[in-house]
């Protein structure tokens, strides 16, 4: 399951260079157990961010959309559906 924050960017992320589409991104996340979240710029040329690690600073960031694999991040699930 996936979880999304609209309009938030989380620090730290890893770039992912060879992902070219938001669903390429979500696949190779949930099929890498260290990731639990990605960041996604639809501005950027590098589009696609891993996150392995807790993410400890959100910020608001016009045209990127944070996800979770809500069942490796149990407890961040409660922030995106506030």
């Amino acid at each position: 399951m996936v979880g999304v924050a609209e309009n938030t960017g989380a620090a730290n992320g890893e770039p992912r260079n060879d992902v070219s589409s938001w669903r390429a991104c979500v696949d190779l996340c949930a099929e890498d157990s260290r990731c639990k979240a990605i960041d996604w710029d639809y501005q950027a040329t590098v589009k696609c961010w891993f996150h392995s690690g807790e993410v400890l600073q959100w910020k608001q960031a016009s045209g990127v959309n944070h996800y979770i694999i809500v069942d490796r991040c149990p407890s961040r699930k409660s922030r995106l559906y506030h």
